[in-house]
């Protein structure tokens, strides 16, 4: 009789897993939940990739929501595949900039001069004034949504 040998992975606070589990609406962070609350409730006996199987979720995926869990908790859960602060690529001009070009009465009034510009124009103005080059569409999104 061949042994495999499976090792099992720890999942840390467990009774606080189950709580969050109990009270969570959210069918898709719910069964991340499930996932680790099986690998930590289960017979060690079972293999990660059975209880994988279990819930029809790929191991690796299933390393990713254990990760998360451990590094960040439930908020990790939530959002398995960021690093922590806001998800995404950070904004080449920060709430300060963009608060800053929101100020400049001088750039609100060459805005407001003409009736119409060009998204090109405006993003020349912007790459002269704060020294960051913009694609077209980001400038497009800051005159729609922050101006």
């Amino acid at each position: 009789m061949k042994m495999t040998r499976s090792r099992r992975i720890e999942i840390p606070n467990k009774t606080q897993l189950r709580r969050y589990l109990e009270e969570e609406k959210d069918p898709t962070v719910r069964l991340r939940l499930t996932l680790l609350n099986l690998l930590a409730e289960l017979p060690r006996s079972l293999a990660l990739a059975q209880i994988c199987a279990m819930v029809d979720v790929p191991e690796p995926t299933a390393y990713v929501w254990v990760r998360a869990w451990r590094e960040r908790g439930y908020r990790g859960v939530c959002h398995p595949t960021e690093s922590g602060g806001e998800p995404g690529r950070p904004p080449s001009l920060d709430d300060g900039d963009l608060n800053a070009l929101n100020a400049l009465n001088a750039l609100k009034a060459l805005l407001e001069d003409r009736p119409f510009w060009q998204t090109r124009e405006v993003r020349t103005l912007i790459r002269e004034h704060f020294g960051v080059t913009l694609s077209e569409s980001q400038v497009s999104r800051i005159l729609r949504d922050k101006l």
